[in-house]
């Protein structure tokens, strides 16, 4: 078969982050594939991220608001109807030909459970652009152990952006909250584990991140990773 983007769901998860959201929002519209399915999972918010999203509603942006931490997750896990998820943020803002290589190699290869990218920090105003164009060479993992290696020494691997194949994320999602804030990279390896990974070198994520939480993060993520 022939995947297409009518094949990926698109889920934004969101707190409190309206006018980054906003950037998120573009940055998808903006791909060259196309998009077919995003929806916005709001955990709560109480700043102005309903109208921001409403602004979107005539391009077939859809708003779902929440409950708890977990709530977003839970909820993306429920109505998940693609052959692959992908699960943004609302900090994060995607190379517009991110899902025009992702479809290539979902095409060309076979199992893929798991294609993630590598990523850029930037910090509110600082936003370096984006490039014109970006490297399609990815590194492909044929085994959990390896990617999970890969992950452990080499920081920057997105866990947004990251598409997982549906039936693998609805059986781990379940296990999400075995994990805690933290949860990115050993909820990426465990998704690694149900068939073949894609890792795309080239950065296609440019990500705003949270300081406060950075370090214990790392932390927390890499003693995680050792029990997978």
């Amino acid at each position: 078969m022939k995947y297409t983007v009518d094949d990926i769901d698109i889920y934004i998860m969101t707190h409190n982050r309206a006018d980054y959201l906003m950037l998120s929002i573009e940055s998808l519209l903006n791909q060259s594939a196309g998009v077919s399915k995003i929806t916005v999972l709001d955990n709560e918010s109480t700043d102005n991220t309903l109208s921001a999203v409403e602004s979107f509603s005539s391009r077939g942006v859809r708003y779902i608001r929440t409950k708890g931490f977990l709530g977003n997750f839970k909820k993306a896990q429920e109505i998940a109807s693609g052959k692959y998820v992908m699960l943004f943020h609302d900090d994060d803002i995607l190379h517009p030909l991110y899902l025009e290589l992702a479809l290539q190699v979902l095409n060309e290869k076979d199992d893929i459970s798991l294609i993630t990218t590598r990523y850029t920090e930037f910090f509110d105003d600082d936003f370096p652009g984006m490039p014109e164009s970006i490297v399609s060479d990815y590194y492909y993992f044929e085994k959990q152990k390896d990617f999970a290696s890969h992950m452990y020494f080499l920081e920057r691997i997105a866990y947004a952006t990251a598409l997982y194949r549906t039936v693998d994320f609805k059986e781990t999602a379940i296990e999400y909250e075995k994990f805690n804030k933290f949860n990115d990279w050993p909820f990426l390896v465990k998704m690694s584990g149900y068939g073949n990974t894609v890792l795309f070198d080239d950065p296609s994520l440019f990500y705003i991140p949270d300081i406060r939480d950075k370090t214990l993060g790392l932390l927390l993520t890499r003693h995680q990773c050792n029990r997978l």
